[in-house]
C-alpha cells in the first residue's frame, strides 16, 4: 500500500510539473452566415463561412523554460464552415494546411521573436481599425483586392500577396514595459520565388497605446523581383475608447510603379447591453495609371456598413450586417459572394445574418 501511494504521489508530482512548465491548446472559431448580395450582374443567395470572424482551427503551445524565457508555437488554419474545405481562398496552395499562421516563438523580458508565417505589421493596424475585423459584407477587405485595385493586380496578379501575411518571416515585438510605446519589425527573404506569399518583405510599425488611446504608423515594402520594383504600404491607424463607444480611423496607401491606391476608414463600435452596434465608412481612391498608361484617377469607391452583434454567451453570438459599395469610373469593388462580372462604376449591396461560436 505504501509503495502504491508513493508511486501515485510521484506521478501526480510529475503531472503537476508538466502542466506548470508547458501547455498545448486546441482552439478555434466556427462562423456561418446566410448572405444575400446584389450587383449589376444580378443577385445571389449563399451560405458563407466567416461573416463575423474567420472560421479557423488553432493549435498553440507554450513552455516556460526558466529565467523569464518562454518558447511557443502557433498553427492556425482556415476552415470553410459551409463546406468543410480547408484554406482561405481558391488561390491558397493545396498543400498549405496552416494558411493563417505557422510560427515558433521565444519571448523574454526584452521582447518576443517569431519565425514563420504570420500577420504583417501593416495588416494588424488596418484590421484593428476596422469595426468588422476585415471580414464579411462590411469588412474593409472588400476594397483591398487584386480584382479591383490596380496596384494590387499589377504587383501580385492572382498570386497570394504579402499584404495580410508573409511567409518565411523573422519578427520582433517590443516588450510591454515601454510606457505605452510599442513596435514590430518584420523581415522575410524571397527564397528566389515571387509566388504565393514568398517575397522579400520588410516592415516596421511604431505605436503608442495607453488608456483609451491607441495610435500607430507602419511602413512596408515587398520586392517584386521580375519588375525590379517595390510594392509599398504605408498605414496610419488609431482608436479612442470612450465609456461605451469606440471610435476608429485609418489611412492606408499602397503603391506599385505608376499605380496608387488609398483607403480611408472611419468606424465606430457602440456597446448596447449584451451587444455591439458597428458602423464604418470607407473612401477608396485610386491615382496614377495602369500598365497600359491609362489613367485610373476616376476609379474610386465609397463604402458604408452597419451591423449588430448580440452575445448569447462568452463563446457564442448572433449577428447581422448590411453593406453598400458605390463605384465610380471603371471601379468594380464589390460585396463578396455576388454574381461575377460587375460593371465598372456600378454599385454592390449585401446583407447577412449568422452565428459564431468560439471554442
Amino acid at each position: 500500500m505504501k509503495k502504491k501511494a508513493f508511486i501515485g504521489t510521484a506521478l501526480l508530482g510529475l503531472s503537476t510539473i508538466a502542466v506548470a512548465q508547458s501547455s498545448v491548446t486546441l482552439a478555434g472559431i466556427v462562423d456561418l452566415a446566410m448572405r444575400h448580395t446584389q450587383n449589376s450582374s444580378g443577385s445571389q443567395n449563399s451560405a458563407v463561412s466567416g461573416g463575423n470572424s474567420t472560421s479557423r482551427i488553432i493549435l498553440r503551445g507554450t513552455e516556460d523554460i526558466g529565467d523569464g524565457l518562454k518558447a511557443g508555437f502557433w498553427l492556425e488554419s482556415t476552415v470553410q464552415a459551409d463546406t468543410g474545405v480547408g484554406g482561405a481562398t481558391t488561390t491558397t496552395p493545396a498543400n498549405q494546411l496552416w494558411d493563417r499562421a505557422a510560427y515558433v516563438s521565444l519571448a523574454s523580458p526584452l521582447g518576443e521573436v517569431r519565425l514563420g508565417r504570420d500577420y504583417t505589421p501593416g495588416f494588424r493596424a488596418i484590421a484593428a481599425s476596422d469595426p468588422f475585423a476585415y471580414v464579411g459584407v462590411g469588412g474593409i477587405a472588400n476594397t483591398f483586392n487584386a480584382a479591383s485595385s490596380t496596384a494590387f493586380n499589377r504587383a501580385f496578379g492572382t498570386a497570394t500577396t504579402t499584404f495580410a501575411r508573409s511567409n518565411n518571416s523573422l519578427q520582433y515585438f517590443t516588450p510591454a514595459t515601454l510606457g505605452g510605446f510599442y513596435g514590430i519589425l518584420m523581415a522575410a527573404p524571397s527564397e528566389g520565388a515571387n509566388a504565393q506569399g514568398s517575397y522579400r518583405h520588410r516592415a516596421a510599425r511604431l505605436g503608442y497605446a495607453s488608456g483609451p488611446v491607441d495610435i500607430s504608423a507602419t511602413a512596408a515594402t515587398t520586392r517584386i523581383e521580375a519588375a525590379n520594383a517595390d510594392f509599398k504600404v504605408n498605414v496610419l491607424a488609431g482608436s479612442y475608447q470612450f465609456d461605451k463607444v469606440k471610435l476608429t480611423a485609418s489611412a492606408a496607401q499602397t503603391s506599385y510603379l505608376t499605380s496608387r491606391h488609398t483607403n480611408m476608414l472611419l468606424g465606430a463600435i457602440v456597446k448596447v447591453g449584451a451587444g455591439d452596434i458597428k458602423a464604418s465608412y470607407v473612401r477608396t481612391n485610386q491615382q496614377g495609371s495602369n500598365a497600359a498608361g491609362v489613367s485610373i484617377d476616376d476609379n474610386d469607391a465609397n463604402s458604408v456598413a452597419l451591423g449588430y452583434v448580440y452575445n448569447l454567451s462568452k463563446r457564442s453570438a448572433v449577428y447581422t450586417t448590411v453593406a453598400h459599395i458605390s463605384n465610380k469610373g471603371k471601379a468594380t469593388y464589390a460585396v463578396p459572394g455576388g454574381p461575377a462580372g460587375i460593371a465598372g462604376g456600378s454599385s454592390s449591396t449585401g446583407y447577412e445574418f449568422g452565428l459564431r461560436h468560439s471554442f
